[in-house]
C-alpha cells in the first residue's frame, strides 16, 4: 500500500478510537470543524467512499486519497440507536424548514377532520402527503430491516 497523498491544509477536526469490538469509533469532533456537521461522538465509521475501513491507517489513507482525487469524502456511518442520542443537537436549517412546513400541512388536515374516537377513525383511510428532499436512488438497504 503506497503512502497517503498529502492533506493540503485540510483539518477535519475528527478524532477516532477503537471501540470494544475493534471498530473505528468517533471519539470527539471539533465543533467548529467540517466533521461536526454530521459526525457525533459514538458514531462508527464503516466505509470511506464505498471502501471498508478497519484501521486508523486505512481511514487516514482513504480520507486523504478522497480529498486529493475527488475534493470530497463520503462516509458510511453507523449511529447509536435511540432518540436521546441525537435530541440534544440542532438540526440543519433546511431540515427544520421542511419539518415546519409539514407540521403546518398536518395541522390543516387534522383541523378539517371531525373529532371522532380513535377506534372509529381507524376504519376510514386518510392520507397525508409528506415531502422529502433526498434522492431515493442513492438510498442503501439496511441489514435486518423489516
Amino acid at each position: 500500500m503506497s503512502s497517503a497523498p498529502e492533506l493540503r491544509n485540510v483539518q477535519l477536526g475528527l478524532n477516532v478510537k477503537y471501540d470494544a469490538r475493534e471498530r473505528l469509533q468517533v471519539h470527539n469532533v471539533d465543533y467548529s470543524s467540517i466533521a461536526a456537521v454530521h459526525l457525533r461522538p459514538g458514531d462508527i465509521i464503516r466505509e470511506v467512499d464505498d471502501k471498508p475501513v478497519a484501521s486508523k491507517t486505512m481511514l487516514k489513507y482513504y480520507v486523504s486519497e478522497s480529498i486529493s482525487k475527488n475534493r470530497r469524502i463520503c462516509f458510511l456511518i453507523e449511529c447509536p440507536a435511540g432518540e436521546a442520542y441525537r435530541e440534544c443537537y440542532d438540526m440543519a436549517p433546511d431540515v427544520t424548514e421542511i419539518a415546519l412546513k409539514q407540521i403546518e400541512r398536518f395541522k390543516k388536515t387534522v383541523n378539517q377532520m371531525p373529532a371522532v374516537s380513535a377506534y372509529s377513525s381507524a376504519h376510514s383511510k386518510k392520507s397525508v402527503e409528506i415531502a422529502a428532499d433526498f434522492d431515493p436512488t442513492k438510498l442503501r438497504p439496511c441489514k435486518n430491516a423489516k
